[in-house]
């Protein structure tokens, strides 16, 4: 993996989670297992935005292996930044390390 991905993949996991946390938790995620959240983002999710502002920010076209590496660090970074009661979504914490 080339130096300024993985660069870009360390930023904080708010960095990745939070615009889409803000957006779509409501609607999509609460209440829901972990699973089921993995499930919906890995499945049903569109990425081509958070691969275009990587693209975008690395000024590069990224390969195959390297998208796949971008959408797994948001997945990740998604569910890091849910919180769980009982393996239920019931908010998420932003980059201010509020419980939303």
């Amino acid at each position: 993996m080339k130096t300024d991905l993985t660069n870009y993949l360390a930023k904080s996991t708010s960095y990745f989670s939070e615009g889409h946390l803000e957006c779509w938790f409501k609607d999509k995620y609460i209440a829901l297992s972990q699973d089921e959240i993995k499930y919906q983002l890995n499945v049903n999710h569109d990425n081509s935005l958070e691969l275009e502002n990587a693209e975008n920010e690395l000024g590069r076209k990224l390969t195959d292996k390297e998208n796949d590496s971008v959408i797994e660090r948001f997945v990740f970074c998604v569910l890091d930044d849910i919180e769980f009661i009982n393996d239920s979504a019931r908010g998420y914490w932003d980059s201010l390390e509020e419980l939303n």
